[in-house]
């Protein structure tokens, strides 16, 4: 298999076993490939708007991103090639690096979107696996299958977490740098 192209998260062997029993079987999981990229999309201010009642809303940003990415692998002819997680307020992707442009991109374009539509500001980062690995934190991932019809991503080991955490302190220094211009 493949480590550094497009059908990394497709080539994965599917494992047709109870999710507690991947979770306990590291052998089953594959290191993510060093260029591929962690790409964050998250709804700033999302307590608040849920506080506010707009919990749909919220929810409609975030998976909007995860569609926006999934119809864009569909134009590429690379339907389920891409491991993504949902978190309510945002989405996570483990892109391949010469995808990861391109994604940034219409991810961005979505961005203006959700603001237009929804009022919502829906912040998009990224961060080479690569850097996460430098700092000494692993992402391995194998692939559950739930029923005939869905498999999906399951993560091991702390990188993830890291990944997003990077991106969000770049989200937060950003907003207080544009907040500190007004």
């Amino acid at each position: 298999m493949s480590t550094d192209d497009v059908t990394f998260y497709l080539d994965l062997p599917v494992h047709w076993l109870p999710l507690p029993d991947i979770i306990v079987r590291s052998e089953l999981f594959v290191p993510v490939p060093p260029s591929f990229h962690v790409i964050v999309v998250d709804v700033e201010g999302s307590t608040l708007a849920v506080g506010n009642g707009r919990h749909h809303d919220v929810n409609l940003a975030a998976t909007g991103a995860i569609i926006a990415v999934l119809n864009r692998l569909r134009e590429w002819k690379e339907g389920g090639s891409i491991a993504y997680f949902f978190g309510g307020d945002g989405a996570t992707f483990l892109a391949p690096d010469t995808r990861c442009e391109e994604l940034l991109l219409m991810l961005e374009d979505y961005r203006h979107h959700v603001k237009r539509t929804l009022d919502l500001v829906l912040r998009v980062g990224s961060l080479p696996v690569s850097e996460v690995m430098d700092g000494g934190s692993h992402i391995r991932v194998a692939k559950c299958q739930l029923n005939d019809f869905l498999a999906v991503p399951v993560v091991l080991g702390n990188g993830l977490k890291v990944a997003e955490a990077r991106i969000k302190e770049e989200f937060i220094a950003s907003s207080e740098v544009t907040t500190k211009e007004v």
